[in-house]
């Protein structure tokens, strides 16, 4: 709460202290904040006093016995950065942008990959198998500080039931969330002081070095904190869990020692369960996109091997909207013979490259093409670049463009 050396002086029009003033907003700030036990740190500008709780109205008396942290103009920076690390000591919850991606919302005309993402969770959840009751037990299970790992294939679901068990943990009031590949070390040096957490770990086969770190931190929090969890998600338990278990720091070896893989079951393992899921997806990607689901046959194959995956069976709905529609007549000549789509991943990729082609043409790609298109596209998704200079190095380390100059990107 901010307050200047003149809070206390007197009003010349109304010889009342701002202090004093039903209207002052510093006041109605301290206030409100107390009513709704919310922390309050005294900020001091510029040699303002100490407040005296007989100088202060009775309903915020209580701020003279708040933390206090004086600011002056000609030492700002300092001052300000020694403020925001005692803000994040008492409330570490600014930092949470910093600890778990804010969660990103689909555009309103996405790319046909998008509507498949797991993040944005186009299709809701869905899984009749106990899977998630289990992880909720787990999160209330007496254990200090606990790890699991979920395994499964790539479009197993995985990433979809970590969403919703994080959903389900902050209601319970948890700090829970998909943990960013990149942490701030200031940042990393606090999770042990967010209530919980729920850190949820994704391709936790490339990141044994932050979970080490991460569970170095949640080992050292205090016992009245409440419990923490860490989940970790992969498409196999390999060998890279020994090297958790073999850390040089005893407690994260031990905590890892007993870490065994809980293979995911799909929830498309039946093929009876597949029209229904396929269903089910057809009407929440159509419903997305505004478009009328279509009378079109679900693939030939869903029944095989190739659609055990929720991912491959989600695909096929998209496919089928995006395809040219089946006439009308053809539907009603022979609807027992409507054809079938083609492989339905495919059909998403196609589009996805002709849209790339359609966005790349106005900027003028010298000598476009599929194999030039694909290059691009592929160096772009797997290394982001982050400004138009990285956009340039990035275009001009790729071997389509050898002997073409500099390419600018638009």
């Amino acid at each position: 709460m901010l307050i200047g050396p003149d809070w206390f002086a007197e009003d010349p029009d109304s010889g009342l202290r701002l202090v004093d003033r039903e209207d002052d907003w510093v006041c109605r700030e301290i206030r409100r904040s107390f009513e709704r036990d919310i922390p309050v740190v005294q900020v001091a500008l510029d040699g303002a006093p100490l407040v005296v709780a007989d100088e202060l109205p009775p309903d915020i008396a209580r701020l003279a016995h708040c933390q206090t942290v004086h600011i002056t103009h000609r030492a700002l920076g300092d001052d300000v950065r020694r403020l925001a690390d005692g803000i994040t000591e008492l409330v570490p919850e600014p930092l949470l942008p910093d600890l778990f991606p804010p969660r990103r919302e689909l555009p309103a005309e996405p790319l046909p990959s998008m509507l498949l993402q797991a993040d944005y969770g186009v299709v809701p959840f869905a899984r009749a198998d106990d899977e998630l009751p289990c992880l909720a037990d787990w999160l209330a299970a007496p254990d200090h500080l606990a790890a699991r790992l979920p395994t499964g294939p790539g479009g197993q679901g995985k990433t979809r039931l970590a969403n919703r068990l994080v959903e389900v943990a902050r209601v319970e009031g948890w700090t829970a969330g998909l943990l960013a590949e990149q942490v701030p070390e200031p940042v990393l040096d606090r999770i042990h002081a967010f209530r919980g957490p729920l850190l949820v770990v994704d391709y936790a086969e490339g990141r044994t070095g932050q979970i080490a770190a991460v569970a170095s931190e949640l080992i050292a929090r205090p016992v009245e904190q409440g419990p923490a969890r860490l989940l970790l998600l992969a498409r196999s338990s390999g060998v890279w869990p020994h090297l958790l278990r073999r850390h040089r720091d005893d407690r994260v070896s031990l905590l890892f020692t007993d870490l065994a893989a809980h293979p995911l079951p799909s929830v498309v393992a039946a093929p009876d369960d597949r029209p229904a899921e396929y269903g089910r997806a057809l009407h929440a990607f159509a419903a997305r996109l505004g478009r009328a689901v279509p009378v079109t046959a679900a693939p030939d194959a869903l029944g095989s091997a190739r659609y055990d995956r929720v991912l491959d069976v989600h695909a096929a709905a998209p496919a089928a909207l995006l395809d040219e529609p089946v006439p009308d007549a053809v539907v009603d000549a022979a609807p027992d013979t409507v054809p079938a789509r083609r492989d339905p991943l495919q059909c998403v990729l196609d589009h996805e490259r002709r849209y790339w082609a359609a966005t790349a043409a106005p900027y003028e790609l010298p000598g476009p093409g599929s194999l030039r298109h694909d290059q691009v596209v592929a160096a772009a998704t797997l290394f982001t670049a982050h400004s138009t200079a990285e956009a340039r190095t990035l275009c001009a380390a790729l071997p389509t463009f050898d002997g073409e100059g500099q390419y600018t990107p638009g």
